[in-house]
């Protein structure tokens, strides 16, 4: 029961649109002296590196869990995926007001990092979400405490216009299942990708179409025997509504298929139909960027319609 408590919190965390450039940017380089700048961001990255590793060794230390390959008991959280989104962080924070893809690159890396360690049964999707909760969490607060030595080089966000607009975004997602193929074989929270391409065509509607990639732990008597594979599309519609000239709202709805790998399963198809509904929010903090999350409902068949939940993390590109 703890470890799940734990998993739950941590990937509530990642799914909060936590860039601390949310609220702040830095002042002209001609107004700070070059010694200032140097210190400002070594307790920056330094205090969130830290950070990073102290609360990633205190849990791997406090809480036992079996990888999924069962070598050994210290599988949550994933360390790999703590440095490779607190990585992301930094990049993000240094570099999101030149360019958006600089936040989509490094949030798709860091992604890419925590999948691999759950396609080589090496962590459950649990322990990477838990991971990137860290990375994240500990380098944003790291950022605070240095802007807390140096108020002065702070100042408010550029102006942006959160309205509807063609976009590129990339989502990570806890996907927490409500049913299961069988009573004997069961789901446990997977992780998913998202990249969506959205093109509106009225001020409050769009067409989206979304590629997916999730791998999804395969249970027997509480022991993992396998990961689920599985890759698609899906195409739909998106409202939106904008709250705000920083914040909106949006619904969407849509239908694809998904191709599962490797199955050798009578309740494992490989082939699924899925259906999905989403709501969400988001915040424009440059007028080519913006961050949010959302929360979805989905169906997905396998040997019958299996549905649950996803909660999304989400760095968008505005065209």
């Amino acid at each position: 029961m703890k470890k799940r408590i734990l998993s739950a919190i941590a990937g509530i965390a990642l799914l909060m649109p936590c860039l601390h450039g949310q609220s702040v940017v830095y002042k002209e380089a001609d107004s700070i002296s070059t010694g200032s700048r140097i210190a400002h961001k070594s307790i920056q990255i330094g205090t969130g590196a830290v950070a990073t590793i102290g609360l990633t060794q205190l849990l791997k230390a406090s809480v036992s869990e079996m990888r999924p390959d069962r070598s050994d008991t210290r599988s949550f959280p994933s360390r790999h995926s703590s440095w490779a989104f607190a990585g992301a962080t930094v990049v993000a924070e240094e570099l999101y007001r030149h360019s958006p893809w600089w936040v989509l690159g490094s949030h798709a890396i860091a992604s890419g990092i925590g999948f691999q360690r759950v396609m080589a049964e090496r962590h459950y999707p649990g322990d990477v979400l838990a991971g990137a909760a860290l990375g994240i969490g500990s380098m944003e607060l790291g950022y605070w405490i240095g802007d807390l030595f140096y108020p002065a080089q702070l100042r408010s966000l550029p102006q942006a216009d959160n309205a509807q607009s063609a976009s590129l975004a990339l989502a990570t997602e806890a996907v927490i299942p409500l049913a299961h193929p069988t009573d004997e074989v069961h789901f446990r929270t997977a992780l998913g990708s998202r990249l969506t391409l959205t093109l509106p065509f009225s001020e409050q509607f769009a067409f989206q179409a979304s590629a997916h990639l999730q791998s999804t732990p395969l249970m027997m008597q509480k022991r993992c025997f396998d990961i689920l594979n599985s890759f698609g599309l899906t195409l739909g519609a998106q409202y939106r509504r904008q709250l705000s000239r920083r914040w909106a709202l949006d619904a969407s709805a849509a239908l694809g298929a998904m191709r599962n790998l490797k199955v050798h399963y009578d309740c494992i198809s490989a082939g699924s139909f899925r259906a999905d509904i989403r709501a969400g929010a988001d915040c424009r903090l440059t007028p080519a960027l913006s961050i949010g999350a959302d929360l979805g409902y989905r169906l997905t068949t396998y040997s019958h319609a299996c549905s649950a939940l996803s909660l999304g993390f989400i760095t968008k590109a505005n065209f």
